[in-house]
């Protein structure tokens, strides 16, 4: 008998692709989309049914993950986004377990308050999992009081008395620059996002900590400018004789932009220039050399979330204590940092 991974195999994807296409999800491109049903048809695959025991569909609580858009945020389309959409994949895959039938909407953050409103009126949530990457505090503080349960991820205030997950991006990018110097670099350069949202802001808070404590220049380093998603060379931006032996990245979707414009400007990597990213998305095991990066294990943080939203529902009483849990990074060593 056909199982899912088979389909997937078949098909090139992830697990968690084909149960997006199972479910009707949002994520997926309409010529992959094809592609798995047509494989699910020919193979004549079919889901696992649950007992009658294990139905979640007798505890189901129903969730909304949503997000907050406009044309100027830095999480604009955030489905079709690297990150967010293997984010939305793993929420995907792993509610069932919590017994949850998740929601996924965006509503304009310039009519929070209606259209959220609407959303409730419409199907009513017994929680909400707030992606908070680019929301502003006001933005923040908005939403809380719109609904009783609320668990913002991907983002920390640390003076609001809520439920936070968030990555500890200080550190992560404090291991990747230290990383660096470990390696020999103490002339390195900083690839930064156009947008300054809070998660960049600590990256570059913990870049600048590791420069400090190796005794290194905290505020002449060589830096580099980019769109946050859009994966494209930019030679102009370079200036070949200003260059450092390496560069720490705001996500590996610059990093990877980085290392395609060192290469059609003929340079190497990491031969001439070493390059780390963050985020350790799909694209940067593709990527050649394959990129070293920082990881803050995106699953966990889903199932942190999840864990907290079931705790937080079934509590009715309000004996579910508020907490703030930043998830720690680990390194991801690959290709395209080399010692000097």
């Amino acid at each position: 008998m056909i199982k899912l991974e088979d389909i997937a195999h078949l098909a090139g994807v992830s697990k968690s692709t084909v149960s997006l296409v199972l479910n009707n999800k949002p994520g997926v491109s309409q010529r992959k989309r094809k592609e798995i049903l047509e494989l699910i048809e020919k193979h004549q695959y079919q889901p696992l049914r649950k007992s009658k025991k294990n139905d979640f569909s007798l505890t189901q609580h129903t969730v909304r993950l949503l997000a907050c858009n406009s044309l100027y945020t830095f999480t604009y389309n955030f489905q079709q986004l690297p990150y967010f959409n293997e984010l939305i994949n793993d929420f995907i895959v792993y509610a069932p377990k919590y017994s949850i039938e998740l929601l996924i909407n965006s509503i304009s953050i310039d009519n929070v308050e209606s259209e959220l409103s609407a959303l409730e009126n419409n199907q009513a949530s017994e929680a909400i999992i707030l992606l908070g990457t680019d929301l502003p505090e006001a933005t923040v503080e908005t939403i809380l009081n719109l609904h009783d349960n609320i668990i913002v991820i991907d983002s920390c205030f640390d003076h609001i008395n809520n439920n936070f997950i968030a990555k500890n991006n200080f550190q992560g990018a404090y291991l990747a620059t230290k990383y660096l110097i470990e390696q020999g670099h103490t002339y390195i350069g900083y690839a930064m996002s156009k947008q300054r949202i809070r998660n960049f802001q600590e990256r570059q808070a913990g870049f600048k900590a590791a420069l400090k404590k190796f005794h290194l220049n905290t505020e002449d380093y060589p830096k580099l400018i980019f769109p946050a998603h859009e994966i494209a060379p930019r030679p102009e931006l370079l200036r070949p004789n200003q260059l450092p032996t390496a560069y720490f990245c705001d996500n590996d979707s610059i990093a990877i932009s980085l290392i395609k414009t060192l290469q059609v400007s003929g340079f190497n990597v990491p031969e001439d220039i070493s390059i780390i990213g963050f985020d350790n998305i799909s694209e940067s095991k593709v990527i050649s050399p394959e990129l070293t990066t920082i990881d803050i294990d995106r699953q966990f943080m889903v199932n942190k979330a999840l864990e907290k939203v079931s705790n937080v529902i079934s509590q009715a009483n309000g004996q579910e204590n508020n907490t703030q849990y930043r998830i720690n990074a680990k390194l991801i060593k690959r290709n395209s940092v080399k010692q000097i």
